[in-house]
């Protein structure tokens, strides 16, 4: 592993000097603490998942912008006292594209991983994709580490041999390139609701239901496992739904993430808990009789904190006005449970720093909204006991911020990325 860049190397081989104020040090509102205690999240655990940076790694960057004769993408990375002052944005920069800048400023603002769900970037950049190994390159010369990704789905298992498909070897060649330890995949894992599996009468193609998936995903494990690589889910709020499966009636109060932690080997299929859409999903799909939710997250993630691997680092102010549904209940309305993005000012459109939402927080002065059934990254982060080398990912999925007219803010998703980092790494164990 190359070393980890610095921030004047980077500025130099991108920006340019002119630009080095964007840096602005370690913004004031979420300065490191002095001493006492270790750090909540470790550092060498902290990374960003590709999403929340998705349109900079999908912009062309600064270098090959001026190797083209083009004008870079111009915005604000943040200043010094951002976000406790919500104008000091910093001055109007060249924004870094493509992974090997981004990798770089990551390293710059002390992330030190970087989790994948696809593979490409601006094709300019090079005239093509990268390859595996030109983006270990990257990875290694910025010093980052990656910490997976999402790309490994069931799909990538040929069931009727128990190994993996044709394809599924290729990718697994390609993410090994790249250094993983961890391979996963997020959604749901089946499309249906039932247990038995779907046969389209024309096709003869099978849509597997949960029994045979969960047999799937084990076999998975198994491969990884003897790769030296973790598998793991990344579940998102379908996964809170209740069963609907007529030749098993005792499931219709079951949420089916319950079954499959029930069903499933937490030694072969990890659980990387993205905070929003677990707690989402509860609020979202409540108990018959009572309309309320019934399925506590942090008691399930207590009972699964073995299979606990990693967080996503997903931050939100409760939607008031959102209501849930139940089975014969009328339809959801009101929107997401949560809001990834708030006015900071009166007229200022950004997304909510990690600690800084009602999730981040959790219940007390300042969040009168927050689900009392979720307590904070901090106390989550210090109270789950199990695996001590879980993955920290940033994330928002409202990361990037809009890119033309006259409230564009294409720095938002790097600025956010950036401010979550001093954020999070300012925690103490023990210590408010």
């Amino acid at each position: 592993m190359g070393r980890k860049i610095s921030r004047r190397e980077f500025v130099g081989a991108t920006a340019g000097v002119a630009a080095a104020t964007y840096f602005g040090g370690v913004t004031r509102a979420f300065s490191r603490v002095g001493g006492g205690g270790n750090p909540t999240v470790p550092p060498h655990r902290l990374g960003v998942q590709q999403f929340s940076v998705r349109d900079a790694t999908a912009r062309l960057g600064i270098a090959s912008s001026t190797r083209l004769g083009v004008a870079p993408t111009m915005g604000h990375l943040g200043g010094p006292d951002y976000p406790e002052d919500p104008t000091d944005l910093g001055p109007l920069v060249p924004l870094p594209g493509g992974f090997a800048e981004v990798f770089g400023y990551l390293a710059s603002v002390d992330v030190e991983g970087f989790e994948f769900f696809q593979s490409t970037q601006n094709v300019n950049e090079l005239g093509r994709q990268p390859t595996a190994a030109e983006i270990r390159s990257y990875l290694d010369n910025a010093g980052l580490k990656a910490q997976g990704t999402h790309q490994f789905g069931p799909g990538n298992l040929d069931v009727t041999t128990g190994n993996l498909t044709a394809s599924g070897e290729n990718l697994f060649t390609f993410l090994q390139t790249l250094g993983m330890k961890t391979m996963g995949f997020s959604g749901n894992l089946s499309n249906l609701s039932t247990l038995g599996n779907s046969v389209n009468p024309v096709t003869g193609a099978i849509t597997y239901g949960f029994a045979d998936r969960a047999a799937h995903v084990n076999r998975i494990g198994e491969i990884l496992r003897d790769r030296d690589v973790q598998y793991f889910f990344h579940p998102e709020q379908d996964n809170y739904r209740f069963f609907a499966d007529p030749a098993h009636p005792e499931l219709d109060t079951v949420h089916r993430i319950q079954w499959v932690m029930a069903n499933t080997d937490p030694k072969l299929f990890g659980w990387q808990i993205d905070v929003l859409h677990n707690w989402s999903g509860r609020v979202r799909f409540l108990n018959a009789t009572t309309h309320q939710p019934d399925i506590s997250v942090w008691a399930l993630a207590q009972a699964e904190q073995k299979r606990v691997m990693g967080w996503h680092i997903k931050d939100g102010f409760r939607n008031t006005a959102q209501t849930g549904t139940w089975t014969g209940g009328p339809p959801e309305s009101g929107g997401s449970p949560y809001f990834q993005t708030f006015l900071r000012t009166p007229t200022f459109t950004d997304a909510v720093v990690s600690g800084e939402g009602d999730l981040g927080a959790g219940p007390g002065p300042g969040h009168p909204n927050a689900d009392p059934d979720e307590p904070g990254f901090k106390y989550l982060f210090e109270n789950l006991k199990g695996q001590n080398q879980r993955n920290y990912i940033i994330e928002s999925d409202s990361g990037p911020g809009p890119t033309t007219g006259p409230n564009a803010d294409p720095g938002r998703s790097l600025r956010h990325a950036k401010a979550s980092a001093a954020a999070l790494l300012a925690w103490r164990q023990n210590k408010p």
